[in-house]
């Protein structure tokens, strides 16, 4: 028998990095995504059509429509990818433009990547509404087609499991292991929302970091793949003194 595709199989990442050194952020709190191909068409009827209208593509744009739910990660500041495409609707030039890629996250081939200018509105404005935005990214210039991140690397999202050590000095420099599981092409690690510069993946489950530095306090090491990031949970805590 076969099984109906879910409209929330679709994930959404922002580049959060460089063109050259991407790093992929998923965007988190998604609940409505509609990409669209808009075609440009030109009527070409002439005579021999007999009455009937006939018509040319000549040209092709794209687009997304998101409803993203805005979730504050604990330090103040909304999901990285989500900051990223609210301050670029205020700017112009290079600094309007985000490249995103979006594809099924069940595995299925469809994937696409493309640069886009962001619109952003306020969603949901009622008093008990949650806070949410309505993203629209317009394509400038070819949406391309791209492997599934997930056909590639067919993990799960990563999840940290231990911390050694789990305390260190404020200042940071500690070498420390993160052990879990789906670490294989990590992109970034953060404590507290802060990224470690240095850090090695040395296998699916195993990474060594050097902390940042970081005020007294204790914090949410968190693991970012292409597959996903790493959910906060007790293993995960570490604590500056």
């Amino acid at each position: 028998m076969a099984t109906t595709a879910l409209a929330r199989r679709y994930r959404l990442q922002v580049n959060t990095g460089t063109t050259g050194s991407p790093v992929w952020t998923t965007v988190t709190g998604l609940t409505d995504f509609k990409p669209t191909i808009n075609p440009t068409m030109q009527d070409d009827s002439d005579y021999e059509t007999d009455g009937w209208n006939s018509s040319e593509k000549t040209a092709q744009g794209w687009q997304i429509e998101a409803t993203v739910l805005l979730k504050d990660d604990g330090s103040g500041t909304f999901n990285s990818g989500v900051e990223k495409m609210r301050l670029a609707s205020d700017q112009f030039g290079d600094t309007s433009r985000v490249e995103v890629r979006w594809f099924d996250k069940d595995g299925r081939a469809e994937a696409y990547q493309g640069t886009a200018l962001v619109t952003w509105e306020r969603a949901n404005s009622g008093n008990t509404d949650l806070d949410a935005a309505k993203v629209t990214l317009t394509g400038r210039g070819a949406r391309t087609s791209i492997a599934n991140p997930l056909i590639a690397d067919p993990l799960a999202d990563p999840a940290v499991t231990a911390l050694a050590p789990n305390t260190g000095p404020a200042a940071g420099n500690t070498l420390a292991t993160i052990s879990g599981i789906n670490f294989t092409g990590a992109t970034a690690v953060t404590f507290g929302g802060t990224a470690a510069t240095t850090f090695r993946v040395i296998s699916p489950s195993v990474i060594s970091v050097v902390t940042p530095a970081k005020a007294a306090g204790q914090y949410d090491v968190v693991v970012t793949t292409p597959n996903g990031t790493s959910a906060a949970s007790a293993a995960s805590k570490y604590t500056y003194v």
